[in-house]
């Protein structure tokens, strides 16, 4: 009978001990970093979600955030389309990440209106309830913003308040040292006087019959689709869009948006 040597089985032993730990290290997920592919969903804090960044970060709690829109003072007009930006700011900081959404002021607390992505630094999270910052915009110094647009919901939904919450990562490879940051916007839903709802100086008509847009100002002209993508960009002041496939689009020039459906 053969026997193994003790010295040979040790370190036979000892060198799959080795391989398996650095396995285990290379995979294991880094609690600072494991969302900077953005938030998994359902984090902002809201009502809704009830839930926060602070399930995944050690976090220290920071003020220094904010959410901000062009909402008229008079509140949001049903289904227009609004830009919202978020702003975080810590010195020292060089990777964060946010997630936002937009709710009923009220016990239900449903989520209301609809998020566009208009450009690669945000992507849709929580079946597309919420918004979140993507791989590559999660790196900056001292500060960071992102903007979208979103569409107002249907009449009768009145308050909304915004929820966002923002994450300051030190980078040092543990859930320790975070700083989470929560910001709140609440807007009215306007309260219309009169019965005539066409909306006076508007620079975008559009003839349903025809499918023809009519650009009333020098302005360039870009239409997105209701997922952000971006369909055309133009200087002319009638673009016909006959050939588009039947959908909702957003048209966009230096003075308005609007939604049409085709």
């Amino acid at each position: 009978m053969k026997y193994i040597n003790k010295n040979n089985y040790m370190y036979y032993i000892s060198y799959l001990l080795f391989i398996f730990f650095s396995i285990l290290i290379v995979l294991y997920p880094d609690a600072s970093s494991s969302n900077t592919n953005g938030s998994v969903g359902g984090k902002t804090g809201s009502p809704n979600d009830n839930t926060s960044c602070l399930q995944c970060h050690n976090a220290i709690n920071g003020n220094n955030a904010s959410i901000s829109s062009n909402i008229p003072i008079t509140g949001y007009v049903p289904n227009e389309v609004y830009t919202i930006s978020t702003n975080i700011t810590q010195n020292g900081i060089n990777k964060f990440g946010f997630e936002i959404t937009a709710e009923q002021n009220n016990i239900g607390s449903s989520k209301v209106g609809n998020f566009i992505i208009t450009n690669n630094e945000i992507q849709y999270t929580n079946n597309n309830h919420a918004v979140t910052h993507t791989p590559g915009s999660s790196i900056s110094n001292n500060s960071k913003s992102w903007s979208m647009q979103w569409q107002a919901p249907s009449a009768g939904n009145g308050e909304i308040t915004f929820y966002a919450a923002f994450i300051a990562a030190n980078g040092d490879g543990t859930s320790a040292g975070d700083n989470i940051h929560f910001a709140t916007l609440n807007v009215n839903e306007e309260i219309s006087n009169t019965i005539d709802n066409t909306e006076k100086f508007d620079d975008i008509s559009y003839d349903s019959f025809k499918k023809i847009i009519t650009i009333n100002s020098k302005s360039k002209t870009i239409v997105y689709n209701l997922e952000g993508k971006k369909v055309m960009e133009t200087n002319q002041k009638l673009i016909s869009v006959s050939h588009f496939t039947d959908g909702i689009y957003i048209i966009e020039t230096n003075n308005t948006t609007k939604k049409i459906k085709l």
